[in-house]
């Protein structure tokens, strides 16, 4: 008969315990697919469902705590002073209303920077690097963000949205070459 337990020691086996096994985790990632080994950025979808969801939860979490320092600081002087339940509702509306808010900009805002990096990574087939890429792709989804505005506010975007990249890459450059 077949034991599944057989070349285990101790418990059901009835084998002498040895002490705890030390746990051996791997050095690289474990890959379904070889092909994926050689793959060093992620698919355009990835990066979108990544960038969309990110965007959507931290404008949220930002935007929830904007309205609930608002909502903190009280209605004003049109409700009285001892309404408990009033002053409640106020915040739980203003902590809503930011958040959704703030959500909804910063997904967009996601949406269309994945889907230019990727456009833009397959257009130049990927000549311009990482970090350049980057941040063209950021200027243009701040021009688009704010292209409803007027071209002038869509030009600040984009100055906005690439200064914002480009800090971003030059911290994570300064970064790297510290060793922390």
């Amino acid at each position: 008969l077949y034991n599944p337990y057989g070349g285990l020691t101790g418990g059901a086996s009835g084998g002498a315990v040895r002490g705890p096994q030390p746990l051996r985790f791997p050095k690289a990632p474990e890959l379904l697919f070889h092909e994926e080994a050689t793959v060093r950025r992620k698919t355009w979808s990835e990066s979108l469902t990544f960038c969309t969801g990110a965007g959507y939860l931290g404008g949220t979490a930002v935007g929830g705590m904007i309205g609930a320092a608002q909502g903190l600081k009280g209605p004003g002087p049109e409700l009285p002073g001892g309404v408990a339940k009033l002053r409640l509702n106020f915040l739980l509306n203003k902590t809503a209303s930011h958040g959704k808010g703030f959500g909804n900009a910063l997904g967009t805002l996601g949406l269309l920077y994945a889907g230019l990096d990727s456009l833009i990574n397959y257009s130049t087939e990927d000549r311009l690097g990482d970090d350049v890429n980057s941040t063209l792709a950021a200027a243009a989804a701040a021009a688009i963000y704010r292209s409803g505005a007027g071209p002038r506010s869509a030009v600040i975007g984009a100055a906005v949205g690439g200064a914002f990249a480009a800090t971003f890459h030059g911290a994570q450059y300064a970064f790297k070459k510290s060793n922390i």
